[in-house]
């Protein structure tokens, strides 16, 4: 996640076992996106929520701090 005024940068990457932003490629980057946080209940540690929203989508929820993240995950039915 990069913070920024207007909203965040959601970033999922392809390297697995990366620690941090130390080695970060972004050459290596499967999606970002950006997300509006809300405020939320104080969060001392990143907090993953996963809510299933049906049989093919997911709301997934980040909080850390006293800001959340959300945002939906669905999967293309064949």
């Amino acid at each position: 996640m990069v913070p920024g005024e207007a909203g965040w940068t959601l970033i999922f990457n392809r390297v697995p076992r990366q620690w941090g932003a130390f080695n970060y490629n972004p050459a290596f980057d499967a999606l970002r996106f950006a997300a509006k946080p809300v405020e939320a209940a104080h969060e001392e540690y990143l907090r993953y929520d996963i809510e299933p929203e049906g049989t093919n989508a997911a709301l997934v929820a980040l909080a850390l701090e006293k800001r959340r993240v959300a945002f939906r995950i669905e999967v293309a039915q064949r």
